[in-house]
C-alpha cells in the first residue's frame, strides 16, 4: 500500500484502498470501512475533522459501480470483482497539506479544581466507527499534564497523530500523576487497555466512564 502521508481522505482514495484490500472478495460495509480507514491512517493519511466516512463510502460505491468493479451482494455487503487489477483507472487527484497550521484546542467538559490536569481525548474516527457498530466505547487516550491539556495534546498531535484529537474531558486536580495512574489501573483491571494504537495510555472506554471512575473513587 502506498504512502498517504499528508493526504486527506476522499471517496476516490477510499476506493483505491478497498480495491487493494478486497480484490475478488465479499466484504461487509462496516468491517471494510474500519479496516480501510485504519490502513489509510497507518500509512500517514489524514481524516479531516468532521469528515463523513459513511458519506465517502456511499460516493465510493457509486464510483466503483460505474467502473464495473463493484456489485451489491446483499444488504450491507459488497462484492469486489477479481479482475479489478486488470482494469485501468484514472489517476486519483490528491491534495497535500500546504504546511502546518496552528490548531486551537478546547474541551467538551471540565470538572474538578487544581493546578494539574488529567485529560481524555480520542480521534473522531474511532468514535464514528464505534457508533457505526452500535458500540458505546472506543479508543480513548488518558494522559496528564501540569500545564494545559490543549498545549499538551497539541504537541502530541503535531508529530504523532493523523487527525486533530477531540478533547472530551479535563479533570482538574492537584495530583495529576496519581489520578492518572489510578484511572489507568482501574481500566487495566477491567481489561480495557489497548496496545495497537499510536503511542501508549489508550483504553477502550468513553469520557463518561472515566468521569464516573473519578467521582466513585474520590479523585475529584
Amino acid at each position: 500500500m502506498r504512502d498517504y502521508t499528508g493526504i486527506s481522505l476522499t471517496p476516490s482514495i477510499l476506493g483505491e484502498i478497498f480495491l487493494e484490500l478486497y480484490d475478488g472478495k465479499i466484504v461487509k460495509k462496516r468491517d471494510g470501512i474500519e479496516e480501510a480507514v485504519n490502513c489509510f491512517i497507518e500509512n500517514g493519511g489524514i481524516v479531516d475533522e468532521g469528515y463523513g466516512v459513511n458519506a465517502a463510502f456511499k460516493r465510493m460505491t457509486q464510483i466503483l459501480q460505474k467502473k464495473g468493479v463493484l456489485s451489491h451482494h446483499a444488504y450491507g455487503i459488497w462484492r469486489f470483482h477479481s479482475d479489478i487489477k486488470t482494469k485501468k483507472t484514472a489517476p486519483t487527484e490528491i491534495k497535500k497539506k500546504s504546511g502546518p497550521q496552528k490548531v486551537e484546542y478546547t474541551c467538551d467538559k471540565e470538572v474538578g479544581a487544581g493546578s494539574g490536569q488529567v485529560y481524555v481525548y480520542y480521534l473522531n474516527t474511532y468514535k464514528e466507527f464505534a457508533e457505526l457498530k452500535g458500540e458505546t466505547e472506543w479508543r480513548c487516550k488518558i494522559g496528564m499534564t501540569n500545564d494545559c491539556a490543549g498545549n499538551r495534546v497539541g504537541a502530541q498531535s503535531v508529530t504523532a497523530l493523523p487527525e486533530k484529537p477531540h478533547i472530551a474531558l479535563v479533570i482538574r486536580n492537584d495530583h495529576p500523576e496519581m489520578v492518572e495512574k489510578i484511572i489507568h489501573n482501574i481500566l487495566y483491571l477491567k481489561g480495557k487497555a489497548v496496545d495497537d494504537c499510536i503511542g501508549s495510555e489508550w483504553y477502550m472506554t468513553n469520557p463518561k466512564e472515566v468521569e464516573q471512575i473519578c467521582y466513585s473513587n474520590g479523585l475529584i
